[in-house]
């Protein structure tokens, strides 16, 4: 769970002033693992904020989303790889085929992936 850095801020400031984390945790409903990460990550690095999430930044973020769309209405029968083609030249960013396939879910965008046709010949 994400908490407000006012949240974060108010902890920190009651753990130096009285010293007590498990006083801390119950006072702002807080676990006091989460107390003691914040007391430790403020003095390691001085600054209350939240930590980046780990990992690396998405390629295709929401920003792009409207352009996705627009690419998969004005290319509807584009696999996913002709898709990472198009967005590279249009964008200059080359994505892979699951990058393309997550954004897409992403932004609830389908895919028409193959024509239909009758299951059987009585069909």
């Amino acid at each position: 769970m994400a908490y407000s850095k006012d949240l974060r801020e108010r902890v920190l400031s009651y753990v130096a002033e009285h010293r007590n984390k498990a006083a801390a945790a119950r006072l702002f409903k807080v676990h006091e693992e989460t107390v003691r990460a914040w007391v430790k990550a403020f003095e390691r690095s001085g600054k209350a904020r939240a930590e980046p999430p780990p990992g690396r930044p998405r390629k295709i973020t929401a920003e792009h989303e409207n352009s996705l769309k627009a690419q998969v209405e004005s290319h509807s029968d584009d696999t996913l790889a002709q898709h990472c083609e198009r967005w590279e030249q249009t964008t200059g960013v080359k994505v892979g085929i699951a990058t393309m396939h997550t954004a897409l879910k992403r932004a609830k965008l389908m895919r028409k992936k193959r024509p239909s046709k009758p299951l059987n010949a009585m069909s």
